[in-house]
């Protein structure tokens, strides 16, 4: 595969992906410093963190994948040679972003209420709900966000889009410091600060991939901009059609490990600490992955609009052997500085006695690396899989086997033996089920014969 010089080959499944997995991880690096920072600061806080966060994506994911799967549009029309229509497709996903503003501010009264359902402490409820109506108002960033980094992710000018991700990124470990603990002036706010150093950083990607635009050949001048913005409702609907099953997968995801995490948060008060924090970690293996996820949608949906089908599985195939390295290095990681990582979360004041701590996080560790190589096979395959514009089966999939599968199982663990390791024992099986099912879907081949811009380009 080194010595490829075929569309599809390593190098150049490294060339696009290589700064979308360097963006995710700076972005997992600053979740990771995050959740020390709330550890740290106090054991309430460390606890009402992921369940807020979660809660949160679980109603942004839904918007954000739906507007950003222009990007494959942009993508498509980009391997068809159609840098107008790819243009359109960006200006129909800045539409569907703008859509997305006043359903975004109503969830914050309807999270709300499911975090007074979910029974936590008082004071872990307080903080939840705080965090949690605070990164709200960021994810208007976040929608906007991707559309942007779908426009020039789909022209495989992803250098630009991990520049501005880890710019984002640094910003908001510095905001966390400044806003968490009260340095630089500031007052010391905990996790309300933590809320707002994510929400205001969101932003800054927006700003640098916004003036960017501004640049681009197909929409420099105030001529072509408008052009791009004016409304197509034929591309628009085909957008939406293909755009929102993958959405829904992507909320059907969370959602279900939404119910996964408050349901953690009904045991012990070390389980919900320990379980969040190597959630935390998880997101360190899982976050490049997604980079590599995302890199794959773009190939696949390039080589499709060029009616090069070979080449989308050479790319899938090179993915997966990046993917696969990369747990592998990641478990070594893990295996060699399990306690040095927990021990980064353990705060001068914790309560937690330092033996039982350790025991715990190393057998959670053990049990997540046991499914992160299902998730690269997800991620990857499944972005191939809706790259092609595949995504009715993905989200259909999926939907049969978390609420027919892995939440029955959760339900009966919490019934019948409710422990923090049966309950995360259930995620592996979960995980190898959605694994196989990507990976037969593939190979089965129904998706080389979609084709979603042959119609809708413009000569």
């Amino acid at each position: 595969m080194f010595t490829s010089r075929k569309k599809g080959d390593l190098r150049d499944v490294l060339r696009t992906t290589l700064p979308l997995v360097l963006a995710m991880g700076a972005h997992a690096i600053n979740q990771f410093t995050d959740r020390v920072f709330l550890a740290r600061y106090s054991d309430d806080a460390i606890q009402a963190s992921l369940p807020g966060g979660i809660l949160s994506w679980l109603f942004i994911c839904l918007l954000v994948a739906t507007a950003s799967y222009s990007g494959t549009f942009v993508a498509q029309f980009h391997g068809a040679g159609s840098k107008r229509d790819a243009a359109a497709a960006y200006g129909q996903g800045l539409w569907l972003a703008l859509a997305a503003l006043p359903l975004i501010l109503l969830s914050i009264p309807l999270g709300n209420a499911l975090f007074t359902l979910a029974g936590h402490a008082p004071a872990i409820l307080a903080d939840e709900k705080a965090y949690y109506g605070i990164l709200q108002v960021g994810g208007v960033f976040c929608v906007f966000q991707a559309v942007l980094a779908g426009y020039f992710a789909g022209q495989n000018k992803t250098r630009l889009v991990g520049v501005a991700t880890c710019v984002g990124s640094l910003s908001n470990v510095l905001l966390d410091w400044m806003f968490i603990f009260g340095h630089g002036g500031c007052g010391r706010w905990g996790i309300v600060g933590a809320g707002w150093a994510t929400a205001l950083a969101a932003a800054v990607p927006c700003l640098i991939l916004g003036a960017a635009t501004f640049f681009e050949p197909a929409l420099r001048g105030r001529r072509r901009y408008l052009a791009a913005l004016r409304p197509r409702p034929d591309l628009l609907r085909r957008i939406v059609r293909y755009g929102l099953p993958s959405g829904l997968h992507q909320f059907l995801d969370v959602a279900t490990f939404t119910v996964f995490v408050m349901a953690t948060g009904r045991l012990d008060a070390l389980s919900l600490a320990v379980s969040n924090i190597v959630f935390t970690v998880n997101y360190i293996s899982f976050a490049p992955l997604l980079g590599l996820g995302q890199g794959t949608i773009v190939l696949v949906g390039q080589y499709q609009g060029a009616n090069d089908v070979d080449a989308s599985i050479r790319a899938t195939k090179s993915a997966l052997a990046l993917g696969g390295a990369y747990v592998v290095l990641f478990a070594v990681v893990v295996f060699l500085f399990s306690v040095p990582i927990m021990d980064a979360f353990r705060g001068p004041e914790t309560a937690f006695e330092a033996a039982s701590f350790h025991t715990l996080g190393r057998t959670l560790m053990w049990i997540m690396l046991s499914w992160a190589f299902f998730d690269a096979v997800s991620l990857i395959v499944g972005g191939a899989l809706k790259g092609a514009g595949d995504t009715k089966f993905v989200m259909f999939a999926l939907l049969a086997i978390s609420l027919g599968l892995w939440m029955p199982v959760v339900f009966l663990v919490l019934r019948f033996a409710p422990s923090i390791t049966f309950l995360w024992l259930t995620m592996p099986f979960y995980c190898g089920v959605c694994a196989t099912t990507c990976i037969v879907r593939f190979a089965r081949g129904r998706w080389k014969r979609l084709r979603l811009v042959d119609d809708l380009v413009t000569r």
